[in-house]
């Protein structure tokens, strides 16, 4: 029994059970959708207006021999990660996919002690229910770039999230196609409607994603490797544009602040040396919960509806890529199917006029950095959360309870070294963060990379690792779903914003 749980059985009994109840809550509180956004101003740093696949899909064609430096290469493809059938969805922690009884409860106060059981490692549920089927597929998708010297891979995945475990695995086969770890940048859409049972983090299994299973981990790792490989394998001469456009009717901010979320989309227009598209390479800030935690089908989301809609408007085997941004304050304008399609058409629409805007050129110039930062020791705070399925909160149901008790967190519950990148393509940059920002935290990454000479700063969030929210000092003193999420205190934001300044200062123009 770890130590920071007290030092008696009776402590440690009633602890254990503050601690389940508060980690059901969590995994239950991620939500939000339908209502609509209004007007908002152009974000800092952002470049308002125009700047300069299938299932199984690859565009590019064969490496010529000796590569120019200075030439861009090109080559994307997409596989299917879809579990089969009984397996869990990842996301929700709340009714109808936790399954209460007589046994999982044991199971999951077996594991806040840290004494995981798996009564049957065949079968990938443990506390969550089954899946019921398959609405929409779920899709690693995979762009990977070469100025000549270097090779460089963006992948994305419809996933609630990743852990650094499936990062490292990926980046195993990166490694064998020629791409260094620095070079290499791994994000979730963060689709509430994607695989469970994938990360090895004790936090996330218990709250949003069932008990690890590692026959489901390492299948997943596999597909997700193999939209890498054909992406690498489809690298061709190719030219490339970055530009950006607003869209205001996509999101709302959920948390009471109308009009405050990050409007811009940006965009990437990849295609080869005829004009034949390759890659739209997407940003836009967005939560993946139009479908609500009663959904059990799994499903992309708006991510995939943008994505699939955009595949269909370009053609010639294109493949469109979301990377989400600083989320976590951010809903879908609309909620249900088809909230998620409206929504997924409004952001594709906006990507297609950004893109028919741009002029292409075949040059490039890339960096990369990439930096393992430690941070303060996690730990869950009690707060007075919703209890799922009532109408009540901890402190009504619990007589006496600790408002604002907080619970340390070792690292297995969760990373206490965090993985920071910047990837620079031109004069635009990827700044990735590990988890989930508001958007004040996303504007103060944008007006620094503003500030370092970048023509676009693009915030990608839930990339190679998830360290949770990341709220700064005013929202968290504000207590809501985001602040009780935030896990590495109120400092979490100041130390986010400068991990991200230091790596976007090594790669500036």
């Amino acid at each position: 029994m770890p130590s920071s749980f007290g030092h008696t059985m009776g402590f440690a009994l009633r602890l254990g059970i503050v601690a389940a109840a508060s980690l059901v809550a969590l995994g239950a509180g991620c939500g939000g959708g339908g209502g609509g956004g209004g007007p908002v101003p152009a974000p800092p740093g952002s470049g308002a207006g125009t700047g300069s696949g299938t299932g199984s899909g690859t565009t590019g064609g064969s490496t010529p021999a000796g590569p120019v430096p200075g030439q861009l290469l090109a080559g994307a493809a997409s596989s299917d990660i879809t579990p089969g059938p009984g397996a869990p969805l990842g996301g929700f922690g709340g009714d109808p996919r936790r399954v209460i009884n007589l046994l999982t409860v044991p199971l999951m106060l077996a594991e806040v002690f840290g004494a995981a059981v798996d009564p049957d490692p065949r079968d990938a549920v443990t506390y969550f229910a089954p899946n019921q089927g398959v609405h929409d597929p779920l899709t690693a998708k995979a762009i990977v770039l070469s100025d000549g010297v270097e090779k460089y891979a963006i992948v994305k995945l419809d996933a609630i999230g990743l852990s650094r475990l499936m990062y490292d695995g990926i980046a195993q086969v990166a490694a064998s196609l020629g791409i260094p770890q620095q070079n290499l940048m791994v994000c979730a859409t963060h689709t509430h409607g994607g695989p469970g049972a994938v990360s090895e983090q004790k936090l996330w299994q218990l709250i949003a994603m069932d008990h690890f299973n590692p026959q489901l981990f390492q299948a997943t790792v596999a597909k997700i490797g193999d939209a890498l490989a054909r992406a690498d394998a489809a690298l061709a001469p190719a030219q490339l544009a970055v530009g950006s456009g607003i869209e205001v009717t996509a999101s709302r901010n959920r948390r009471g602040r109308p009009g405050v979320f990050d409007p811009e989309v940006g965009v990437f227009r990849i295609e080869r040396l005829d004009g034949t598209p390759v890659c739209a390479l997407f940003n836009f800030a967005v939560h993946g919960t139009a479908l609500g935690a009663g959904n059990l089908q799994y499903t992309a989301d708006v991510h995939g509806y943008a994505e699939r809609y955009l595949e269909q408007q370009l053609g010639s085997g294109a493949v469109a890529i979301f990377t989400n941004g600083a989320e976590g304050d951010v809903s879908p304008s609309a909620g249900g199917y088809s909230g998620a399609e409206q929504v997924g058409r409004i952001i594709g629409d906006r990507v297609l006029a950004v893109w028919n805007g741009l002029t292409p050129a075949p040059s490039i110039h890339l960096d990369s950095t990439f930096e393992d930062v430690p941070f303060p020791h996690p730990q869950a705070s009690s707060g007075c959360l919703p209890v799922p399925g009532t109408s009540t909160d901890l402190c009504n149901l619990i007589p006496n309870f600790p408002i604002g008790f907080v619970i340390p967190l070792s690292s297995d519950w969760l990373s206490t070294v965090l993985p920071f990148q910047a990837i620079r393509i031109n004069r635009s940059v990827l700044a990735s963060v590990p988890g989930e920002p508001i958007t004040d935290i996303g504007f103060d990454i944008k007006t620094r990379g503003k500030a370092k000479g970048f023509d676009y700063t693009f915030v990608v969030g839930l990339a190679n690792d998830h360290m949770g929210y990341v709220t700064d000092a005013r929202e968290f003193a504000r207590g809501l779903y985001e602040a009780q999420a935030t896990l590495y205190g109120p400092h979490t934001g100041p130390l986010v914003v400068d991990a991200v300044d230091r790596q976007m200062e090594r790669v500036k123009p």
